[in-house]
């Protein structure tokens, strides 16, 4: 028989953090349900600032502390999975249109593929599935559209007359003004609380900052900034409230789950070494007196990174001119998860370096390394766009 255990030392084991879309702002949902968000660290928290009273003490004693304004920021750490999707989205106030297409009317041809009634615009990301050579069922760029016909790179290796079902999947998000509205919410084993639970709430809490991060080895991750409004009273547990199902998609790694780059619509053949991309929001406080909430508003949005690709002899200055002239450039990512056949390409629509390095010491790889700031581009009215088969 193990021994039981009546007390011991709290760990992070006995902490989680669960979030839930809110579907109105200012009010939790009624029966909410909530995702467990997965974390490598981080939790909700409560700043509380003090100010000293200036009043003379003639006894020369220390002066009253008067506790002043509350602040509810939480910052979770996290490895890359399908959840990031979700957060990336709510991050960059992302709108949503999903231009999936199932036909057996789909054919593909020598340029590319001939989709009737799509909704495909010149630089959107497609994924298609169902034809029968197995390597064309992947992602594609599309370079050009003339009617039903679109052109992409790359081309299918082999054409294909209509006739069999083939899906062209295209969940597009791309950054906009749409709201995200969260209610997060602690969870803290209490042997003292009902339930042995003791449960911190906070409503309308919103995403500042997310920073995702591709190595070129290991395990891609990301960290999640939110500031919320203010506090649920109490410690207990919401009448009527559920979980979802966990997510369980496997995380990414950098070799094993990153299917590529892409540079200007064209596959980067191992080009990119790493990559990282920072969205910022830049929420500004709006308190007023005598109100216990935080206002934020006020957003700025801005996007920035940093991206290091190889030099070759072939063209070795092509990215020193890149920064030199402020060429800009579009930069995708594709993330893949092979256990449900499920892709994502994270695109910066218009980038352009803002600095550029490339080390000159003895064996050290000529690699140039980049930070670039992202920008609206001017054809597509976007700075970040998300494209998806989910």
């Amino acid at each position: 028989m193990p021994t039981t255990v009546n007390d011991r030392s709290l760990n992070a084991n006995d902490i989680s953090v669960f979030t839930s879309l809110q579907t109105t702002k200012g009010a939790v949902d009624a029966n909410p349900v909530f995702n467990k968000a997965r974390r490598l660290s981080g939790t909700t928290k409560r700043t509380i600032a003090y100010t000293q009273s200036g009043e003379i003490k003639n006894n020369q004693q220390g002066k009253q502390q008067i506790q002043d304004t509350k602040t509810y920021p939480t910052e979770l750490s996290t490895e890359a999975t399908q959840q990031t999707k979700d957060f990336l989205l709510a991050a960059l106030h992302a709108e949503t249109v999903d231009n999936t297409i199932t036909d057996i009317d789909i054919a593909a041809t020598a340029t590319g593929f001939t989709v009737p009634g799509h909704g495909f615009s010149v630089g959107d990301f497609i994924f298609v599935d169902g034809l029968t050579v197995n390597d064309d069922n992947r992602s594609y760029y599309v370079s050009a559209v003339a009617g039903d016909d679109i052109t992409t790179s790359p081309v299918p290796s082999a054409t294909e007359a209509a006739g069999n079902s083939i899906t062209v999947s295209s969940v597009k998000s791309s950054s906009g003004t749409s709201k995200y509205y969260y209610t997060l919410q602690e969870r803290m084993l209490d042997l003292s609380a009902a339930g042995d639970a003791s449960y911190r709430t906070y409503l309308d809490s919103q995403i500042n900052s997310l920073t995702f991060e591709v190595p070129e080895t290991g395990i891609c991750t990301s960290t999640v900034s939110f500031v919320s409004e203010i506090p649920v009273n109490g410690s207990a547990v919401i009448a009527g409230q559920t979980d979802a199902v966990n997510d369980a998609s496997s995380v990414v790694s950098a070799i094993n789950n990153v299917a590529g780059f892409w540079i200007n619509g064209t596959e980067s053949n191992c080009s990119v070494k790493s990559m990282t991309l920072e969205v910022n929001n830049n929420l500004q406080e709006d308190r007023s007196a005598g109100c216990e909430r935080v206002g934020y508003d006020g957003r700025s949005f801005e996007a920035t990174g940093s991206l290091v690709t190889k030099a070759y002899i072939s063209d070795a200055r092509d990215w020193q001119r890149k920064y030199e002239n402020g060429t800009r450039f579009n930069i995708a990512v594709e993330l893949y998860w092979p256990e449900d056949s499920r892709k994502m390409i994270i695109v910066i629509e218009q980038g352009v370096a803002t600095e550029h390095d490339m080390p000159t010491e003895a064996n050290v790889i000529a690699s140039n390394s980049m930070s670039y700031a992202a920008e609206e581009n001017t054809t597509t009215g976007k700075t970040i766009s998300v494209y998806a088969n989910f």
